[in-house]
């Protein structure tokens, strides 16, 4: 039995095809994180496991990680080195999938951004399949090679050695990065509907509003400073319940940035911000919501 299944492990094609599958999900998650960063990046603060600047950090550098990784294996170049390189990230992965059944993170995985919505059993189980087949292509390196693209660069008649196949090879993956994010540029920021020819910023509030003085400020601030561009209100949930349900708000308070309706008359949420209100999170966030506009 045992030495059935080292043959197994030891096939150059199924290797491949492992190599393969894993790039082409890494990929695809890179590229669902990247189509909604702001809302990717809610999601990781949503956990409350890292600090908030490192949090960040996190989420930024996470689908430009995952797409290298994914055009690598897909490509066969620096197969080894994107294998020893996912097995940190999985990880990560699995200790947020762990986390969310102790602490009750009731919103789904955002494992491949708004590609697939994922409940956090299935993305743990995908996770743990992951880490098993990134740690086969880290010990056949040979193997994961085999009908890649470095196995072609490798034939001595190219004549390409030392710095200059790095390079090459360096290149092609970049290249692949670029080509897989291309199409990004033209997605569309929300679902088709009608589109309002000025947005909304709907700030939602439960209590005394002296106690939200501090966000009240910042909104006038950047009431002024957006001026015709951006429409600015206000709700006080808590006096008017049914507020909060139609644009299912439970955490006071909670910024949302509107954009139109669709064809159902449900609101085309752009971005949603909640909790204390971060005065440059939102700048960027208009700016990126005009600019796309």
């Amino acid at each position: 039995m045992r030495g059935r299944f080292q043959g197994i492990i030891d096939n150059p094609w199924l290797i491949s095809a492992l190599r393969l599958a894993l790039g082409g999900l890494f990929i695809a998650s890179s590229i669902g994180k990247l189509q909604y960063q702001a809302e990717f990046t809610d999601a990781v603060l949503s956990y409350h496991i890292l600090p908030t600047d490192l949090a960040e950090f996190y989420a930024s550098a996470l689908p430009w990680a995952e797409l290298f990784i994914g055009c690598s294996l897909v490509l066969g170049i620096f197969s080894l080195f994107a294998s020893a390189l996912s097995i940190p990230l999985i990880i990560s992965f699995l200790i947020a999938n762990i986390y969310s059944f102790f602490h009750s993170v009731e919103d789904p995985c955002d494992c491949l951004g708004k590609l697939v919505v994922l409940g956090h059993p299935v993305a743990l189980i995908i996770d743990l399949v992951m880490l098993l087949v990134a740690w086969l292509l880290l010990f056949q390196p040979d193997k994961a090679g085999f009908l890649g693209i470095r196995s072609l660069l490798d034939r001595p008649d190219l004549g390409l050695e030392g710095r200059a196949r790095f390079i090459f090879q360096a290149a092609l993956v970049a290249l692949a990065m670029v080509v897989a994010v291309f199409p990004l540029e033209g997605t569309p920021v929300a679902p088709e509907g009608e589109l309002y020819d000025t947005p909304e910023l709907l700030f939602f509030y439960q209590g005394n509003p002296a106690y939200f003085e501090s966000e009240f400020d910042v909104l006038r601030e950047l009431e002024q400073e957006y001026s015709g561009r951006i429409v600015f209100k206000a709700f006080n949930y808590g006096e008017d319940p049914r507020v909060a349900q139609e644009f299912d708000v439970d955490i006071s308070p909670t910024v949302l940035l509107v954009i139109g309706k669709s064809k159902e008359g449900e609101y085309l949420e752009y971005q949603r911000f909640e909790g204390s209100v971060d005065k440059q999170r939102l700048k960027d966030a208009f700016d990126e919501m005009l600019g796309s506009g």
